[in-house]
């Protein structure tokens, strides 16, 4: 956490080779929490929160082109992320040890 701000990078890889990156923060707007993308060498894109509860944060953006949604859930010490867009998406499931 930077400042009250969550930071975080997401890349993804073919064995040693960085297929892409990104750049990833939830944080504090005027009109309530943000998630910003940052994808390398591109601009960022926010996605208001449209959900806060308290095991469940839901950002849109339906302008964007992929992904429009994004669900995070946590259960336990498992933190399930839905990335959605049209077309389909994508889960990722996180666990803490």
């Amino acid at each position: 956490m930077e400042d009250g701000v969550l930071v975080g990078t997401g890349t993804q890889r073919a064995g040693e080779e960085v297929l892409t990156e990104e750049r990833l923060r939830i944080e504090q707007g005027d009109d309530g929490l943000v998630y910003v993308a940052s994808p390398k060498g591109q601009a960022p894109t926010r996605f208001p929160a449209t959900s806060v509860e308290q095991d469940h944060l839901r950002f849109e953006n339906p302008e964007h082109d992929f992904p429009q949604s994004l669900d995070y859930r946590l259960s336990g010490t498992t933190l399930t992320v839905e990335v959605r867009g049209e077309g389909g998406g994508f889960d990722l499931v996180l666990e803490k040890k």
